[in-house]
């Protein structure tokens, strides 16, 4: 994965366009895409006068106004157990991502690989939930 020792300098942008001669450069928008549509949800909302609000897009979350009286509590799901492991309260117009192995993975010879690189090796990362 890492022959060509890919590098952002194999970058090329011009305007609208963008591309890499180096074949082993891959880029992902999708988290990128996801908060963009998160963004533009809110602003809908917004328009139609709601004031308070929570959008949640799988592990990508944002917040307007505030939950009655308090901001809102948004929990963090254990990685491999049922219920949750912490919680935080977010502030108006405040933004959570989390991301971690547990959600989109496969398992192959008892050894489970997700979404989430090492930019060091271009390999699943590991040592991390």
């Amino acid at each position: 994965m890492l022959t060509q020792n890919p590098n952002m300098s194999d970058i090329h942008i011009d305007g609208t366009l963008v591309e890499s001669h180096n074949s082993d450069v891959q880029l992902s928008l999708g988290a990128f895409a996801k908060g963009y549509a998160i963004d533009l949800a809110m602003e809908y909302l917004q328009s139609q006068g709601i004031e308070n609000a929570v959008i949640n897009a799988g592990g990508d979350l944002r917040v307007i106004g505030q939950h009655g009286e308090r901001p809102w509590r948004i929990g963090i799901r254990h990685p491999r157990e049922d219920g949750m492991i912490a919680w935080l309260d977010a502030e108006a117009n405040e933004s959570i991502f989390t991301s971690g192995d547990y959600e989109r993975f496969y398992m192959h010879d008892g050894k489970r690989y997700h979404h989430t690189r090492d930019p060091r090796t271009g390999y699943h990362a590991t040592g991390a939930i």
